[in-house]
């Protein structure tokens, strides 16, 4: 995971959710670029410090958005078979999460898992959701949390496309991270929990570093990306018929 120094302050419960997981994580790491949006220093506070089951990883790499929450763990885990699951920082995981993607990507290694996805609708890219279990999707939607194997990704080979792209896409990880996977062969699907829903923290429509309502709004956005990959011949999703 990855979060901001307003947020670093306010996501315990959100460990919290991940620590009494009924598998528990072999790690957590805290991914952050050493400046948040490459201008604002982190504060670490006293509870994460004294949390010795958390890692906290300062990237050297410059802050390429949303995506930091992966990006370091492709260094500190280059094992291929390594499970990585991502997380966002205001959201309460259920109890089985971690279990769920474990058990779906051992049964699938060629596949990275969500529990909530979309696809682009073939003739007009609209964003249609996807929902349930073992149901396939063109983009993997973060907040959900997302389930990758390390070896869905060459390498450090993620840096660079993020480097080349514009800082106003950057916000769009979710298209980011699922176009990468999808260049390298990666089928994308959706899993469903059975002992509960997704939480947002109380606190995550307050914040005003929120992506949600960036630019013209999340959906307008993902179409701005994929236009712009798409004419630099960079988009390898291909959608539902």
């Amino acid at each position: 995971m990855t979060t901001s120094p307003w947020r670093m302050q306010l996501f315990q419960p959100v460990i919290n959710s991940i620590l009494q997981q009924t598998l528990k994580p072999d790690a957590i790491l805290l991914n952050l670029p050493e400046l948040f949006r490459n201008t604002t220093r982190y504060s670490i506070p006293r509870w994460l410090s004294e949390c010795d089951r958390i890692q906290t990883c300062v990237s050297p790499e410059p802050d390429y958005g949303p995506a930091m929450k992966l990006i370091p763990a492709l260094t500190a885990e280059p094992a291929p078979d390594t499970i990585i699951i991502t997380i966002d920082d205001d959201v309460i995981y259920p109890r089985d999460a971690l279990g769920t993607f474990a058990e779906a990507s051992m049964a699938e290694p060629g596949t990275a898992f969500c529990s909530m996805g979309f696809r682009f609708e073939t003739q007009s890219f609209n964003i249609l959701p996807v929902r349930g279990h073992g149901n396939s999707c063109d983009v993997l939607q973060g907040f959900s949390a997302c389930c990758y194997r390390r070896s869905h990704f060459t390498g450090l080979d993620l840096i660079h496309p993020l480097a080349e792209l514009p800082a106003e896409y950057r916000i769009n990880d979710d298209v980011i991270l699922s176009n990468h996977v999808a260049k390298n062969g990666i089928n994308r699907k959706t899993v469903e929990f059975q002992q509960g829903k997704l939480r947002f923290m109380p606190w995550s429509d307050d914040d005003p570093d929120a992506l949600k309502s960036a630019g013209d709004g999340t959906h307008a956005r993902y179409q701005d990306l994929r236009r712009h990959l798409q004419k630099n011949g960079d988009w390898h999703i291909t959608p539902f018929s």
